[in-house]
């Protein structure tokens, strides 16, 4: 969801906004969530989604999206929780390696391509995005890895709950092995989640090889 976002965000950016002075103002203030510590952004984003008095919840009645208060730290709602900080905290690191490799493609193809009066969306379909295939592999990658080492907004936003419904494995992982002092069960859960991700990576880059490959790139 983060790279998908990410790269809608970053291309919009480069194509759409022509005024230099915007497009570095509106870079900065994407990335600064980047910045803070996910420590600190479970922190804030468990205060802006408090059911009671939360921001969002103001926010989405004022706006009359909705009728009364979102409980979203109950059963049905806390990974979502946990996913928009998530998502709000990561979406930046995508979004600048997408951003990074589109203003690196060779101006000169889209000159020939709007010389044959390509249009826009051809344009992005048979040129922006096959040439950005490989960076958009390399951003999904990076917060593929990221999201199995993924404990430290599950603790302190929801602490797993409520009935164990955000419970992940690596944070599953940290409460056997840190709090319960299961070091031998936590240290079965870290292998089966290296095994898993190793794997999936293994097949994932084996795919992008033969892509390059294919592109007499590699």
């Amino acid at each position: 969801m983060q790279v998908v976002i990410g790269t809608v965000l970053a291309l919009t950016l480069y194509e759409v906004v022509r005024k230099e002075w915007l497009r570095v103002l509106l870079l900065i203030a994407l990335v600064l969530p980047m910045m803070l510590p996910p420590s600190i952004v479970g922190v804030l984003w468990r205060f802006l989604l408090t059911p009671s008095n939360g921001a969002i919840n103001h926010a989405l009645l004022n706006m009359g999206l909705i009728e009364q208060h979102i409980e979203w730290f109950n059963a049905g709602m806390s990974l979502w929780s946990i996913i928009i900080a998530d998502g709000w905290n990561w979406t930046a690191l995508p979004f600048l390696i997408v951003y990074s490799g589109r203003v690196a493609l060779p101006p000169a193809v889209y000159e020939a391509a709007r010389v044959d009066g390509a249009s826009s969306w051809l344009v992005l379909r048979r040129l922006t995005l096959p040439m950005l295939k490989e960076v958009i592999a390399i951003a999904f990658i990076i917060r593929f890895m990221d999201a199995f080492k993924f404990v430290d907004l599950v603790y302190i936003m929801t602490s797993g709950g409520p009935a164990q419904t955000s419970e992940l494995p690596a944070y599953i992982a940290f409460q056997r092995g840190i709090r319960e002092f299961e070091v031998g069960e936590a240290a079965a859960y870290a292998i089966v989640i290296f095994a898993f991700s190793a794997i999936l990576i293994t097949l994932f880059l084996k795919y992008l090889k033969k892509v390059l490959k294919a592109q007499g790139i590699a």
